[in-house]
């Protein structure tokens, strides 16, 4: 009888089977395809498809696709976003994480469209044979003598949980695509002129005379039929789709309910200092009283300097800085002077910079300093008021920080001995209820949220577990997810699987987003109208007397710069303005979204002052750095729009069977 090992090693039949496997071969990569992505996009949505890579594959009508799927539109969702976020002036960023609305950066296109881009690397660089293995990651991080428990928490923080291999996989994948984009970007250049331009563009400052039509303001007069609602959520369907929703069922114990039950006695906080006097050591400390002048950012500080200077004698033989601050105020305006009284200061504080500290070290008791520039602050005069010798203070001084000392010990005890308590209870529990009641805690319900949401309301933000979080099925009991602060479990009770709605279930959005675009619209014919009126020879400051936002004059300001009145910037004022000059007038959206601007302002400048040369002589070198790289960014988005269009990238409205 013949075995596999035997038809290998005989010589005609061993010919035979690597025929007989090869055609097979032939025939599934023909039929199915050679992707891993190819089988993925069919588990659950599809958002996109493109070309499948492999030749064989795309002769079969129907294996002929790779599709972004679920999976994949969340891997390269923090990707997008990130990309998104360099391209946005540090203001405009710095608001939108204020208002965390940055997932708002990105629609499901960008994300669809970031996935994609993704693929089509990962297929260029097999092609220019740039491989980035898991063993030169890991002898890099060796390199780089990161420890275990470190890499394990970058994984963690990077949404892979224990999985450290796969967060190694992907720190390949991401190298690869940075040689291969660095190979793509080694065309761009740029001349003197083009620096000089674009410096200029951006360090030129302008003074407007600006009246603004905010969008809000017209939303109340737009009117809207059922009809017209239909429609528009017909055409915007991407736009109010109902992600997969869950409603979570949770107990939680939080460290600073065990705080709060933590009553220490008198003996008890006695015996937790005497017991403890290293941990409450402190440094030799110096407290301070002061009269400072702020300084706003590059302000000169020659004038606050030669204030604080000529009173530095009389500083001296006044009991009561509080009253001379105010004094100096009311002789000195517009300049604002102000009194304080430090914290204990060490030479190693970070309330104070170090020139500050630096002089406060030198001061003997009731001396009065020389004005003190402290580059972050303002302009100082100090003086001693107290000093501290290294060591344990008397427990009087700090009893507040030894109590709080002794709750945290306290609760910190006790929250190690529930997580190992609740820990073993979950696994023996059948639901969240027996589990709560067997732990003596109160089971709670979330509102809605979205499945791959991973701020639970009620609870809070699970970054680092969201996968496992969201991996949880119907009626699963969670394990218990230990975070410093807290000690959870969770239970999905219910689930709505992600659907287009109907204007009944998003009435309220449909029509917000209608009167929204609409009032954009009246708002901007407002704005023209009288932008029009003005450039007819009427009288610019009469023709905008009547403005939402009455006629104002801005400081100067460069072209990216948020206009203070507007509490936004100017959106593509940069390429609208390339041929402005005093005197100059035109209309412009603001905002921070061309898409939804808040309003439109109607300007004309009045002072316009050139860009420094000496300056630009200075900067040069940073600048042109920085402009080389944003060139080079946008060689690389049209070298992947390019492989785009050629994959044939295409949303997906509907999946069929066959597919």
């Amino acid at each position: 009888m013949f075995r596999l090992q035997d038809m290998r090693s005989h010589k005609h039949l061993g010919l035979v089977v690597k025929l007989f496997f090869g055609l097979l071969i032939v025939s599934f990569v023909f039929f199915y395809g050679w992707s891993q992505s190819s089988f993925e996009g069919h588990r659950g949505v599809k958002f996109a498809k493109l070309l499948n890579d492999n030749p064989l594959a795309r002769l079969n009508p129907f294996r002929r696709w790779t599709y972004i799927d679920q999976n994949v539109m969340t891997e390269a969702k923090e990707s997008a976003v990130l990309n998104k976020e360099r391209l946005l002036p540090p203001e405009w960023l710095q608001f939108l994480q204020n208002q965390r609305n940055l997932d708002q950066l990105v629609s499901t296109r960008d994300v669809a469209r970031q996935a994609a881009d993704q693929i089509l690397t990962d297929r260029v660089a097999r092609k220019m044979g740039v491989q980035v293995t898991s063993d030169m990651v890991i002898d890099l991080m060796k390199r780089s003598n990161l420890t275990d428990e470190q890499l394990r928490d970058m994984a963690a923080r990077a949404g892979y949980g224990n999985e450290v291999m796969q967060y190694i996989d992907s720190l390949c994948r991401n190298q690869e695509t940075r040689e291969v984009e660095e190979l793509t970007g080694l065309v761009t250049h740029a001349s003197l002129f083009e620096l000089w331009q674009e410096y200029s563009l951006g360090h030129e400052k302008l003074t407007f005379e600006m009246a603004a039509y905010p969008t809000v303001g017209y939303e109340p007069d737009v009117k809207v039929t059922d009809k017209e609602l239909e429609d528009y959520l017909a055409a915007h369907r991407e736009k109010f789709r109902v992600p997969d929703m869950r409603r979570y069922a949770y107990v939680k114990l939080t460290m600073q309910e065990l705080k709060d039950k933590v009553q220490p006695t008198d003996p008890q906080i006695q015996a937790y200092y005497d017991g403890h006097p290293a941990e409450f050591r402190e440094k030799a400390s110096t407290r301070a009283e002061e009269i400072f002048v702020p300084l706003a950012a590059d302000a000169p500080s020659t004038p606050a300097v030669t204030l604080l200077g000529s009173f530095q004698v009389q500083a001296a033989a006044n009991r009561n800085w509080r009253a001379l601050a105010d004094e100096l105020t009311r002789l000195h305006p517009p300049t604002k002077v102000y009194y304080s009284q430090t914290n204990w200061l060490t030479p190693d504080s970070t309330e104070r910079s170090k020139v500050y500290l630096d002089r406060l070290a030198t001061l003997t008791d009731d001396r009065v300093s020389t004005p003190v520039v402290d580059p972050t602050r303002g302009v100082y005069l100090i003086r001693v008021t107290d000093r501290r010798k290294e060591g344990v203070p008397p427990l009087a001084e700090i009893r507040n920080k030894v109590i709080e000392a002794y709750k945290n010990s306290i609760a910190n005890e006790q929250f190690e001995a529930k997580y190992t308590q609740m820990r073993d209870e979950v696994k023996r529990s059948a639901s969240l209820r027996t589990f709560a009641q067997a732990v003596g805690l109160r089971d709670e319900l979330t509102t809605s949220v979205a499945r791959s949401d991973y701020n639970i309301p009620g609870v809070g933000s699970f970054y680092e577990d969201a996968t496992y979080i969201s991996n949880l099925g119907l009626h699963e009991l969670s394990d218990i997810i230990k975070r410093p602060d807290m000690l959870v479990a969770l239970e999905v009770i219910e689930e709505v699987k992600a659907h287009d709605p109907t204007l009944a279930e998003a009435r309220a959005q449909v029509e917000k987003a209608l009167r929204g675009e609409r009032a954009v619209g009246l708002a901007k014919a407002t704005a023209e109208a009288k932008l029009k009126a003005i450039q007819g020879g009427a009288d610019f400051s009469a023709t905008l007397a009547g403005a939402p936002k009455p006629l104002f004059t801005t400081e100067p300001v460069t072209r990216m710069d948020t206009i203070q009145n507007l509490g936004a910037p100017l959106i593509n004022f940069a390429s609208q303005s390339l041929s402005v000059v005093q005197g100059s007038t035109g209309i412009t959206p603001y905002g921070y979204s061309a898409d939804n601007p808040q309003g439109y302002a109607v300007w004309k400048v009045t002072t316009l002052e050139p860009a420094d040369i000496n300056e630009f002589a200075r900067d040069r070198q940073k600048f042109e750095q920085d402009y080389v790289q944003i060139q080079r960014l946008a060689v690389i988005n049209e070298w992947l729009a390019d492989l785009r269009r050629q994959a044939d990238f295409t949303m997906v409205e509907k999946v069929d069977e066959g597919e």
